[in-house]
């Protein structure tokens, strides 16, 4: 897989977090998507992976992905950004992530999503108990 392919498909993806586009996160994640985050330490499949992702809006939390780096063998890359999130109240926040995604015709079958859990505290309300519990 070329960067620009691998580029395409995150760029889907993240655009469609920021605007909190679920029908367009449910076609790039694969159906049998396997997603992992370190603040809970467990694998989650499609269902829970779209429904903590809308979480985050349902706590009207409004985010944007600002790239930093990446690095893209084969079919997996590693992309390093960080997330500008504003709190219904105005406050704004960083959000620094390190992405493993692993891409196969166009869609995501793997990712491994590390967060500075203490970075979540300050969102509330949209994704209030993840950091101490598993969301599967």
């Amino acid at each position: 897989m070329s960067e620009h392919e691998f580029n395409s498909v995150m760029q889907k993806f993240l655009g469609a977090i920021e605007t909190g586009n679920e029908g367009v996160i449910r076609e790039v994640y694969s159906d049998d998507v396997q997603i992992w985050h370190n603040f809970t330490n467990a694998k989650i499949s499609k269902e829970p992976g779209i429904a903590l992702v809308m979480g985050v809006f349902r706590g009207g939390v409004r985010l944007r992905y600002v790239f930093e780096e990446q690095l893209v063998l084969g079919n997996r890359g590693v992309r390093r950004h960080r997330v500008e999130a504003t709190r219904p109240d105005g406050q704004q926040l960083q959000i620094h992530v390190a992405m493993f995604a692993t891409i196969e015709k166009g869609q995501i079958v793997r990712l491994d999503e590390y967060v500075d859990s203490r970075e979540l505290e300050p969102l509330g309300g949209g994704v209030e108990g993840l950091v101490s519990k598993p969301a599967c």
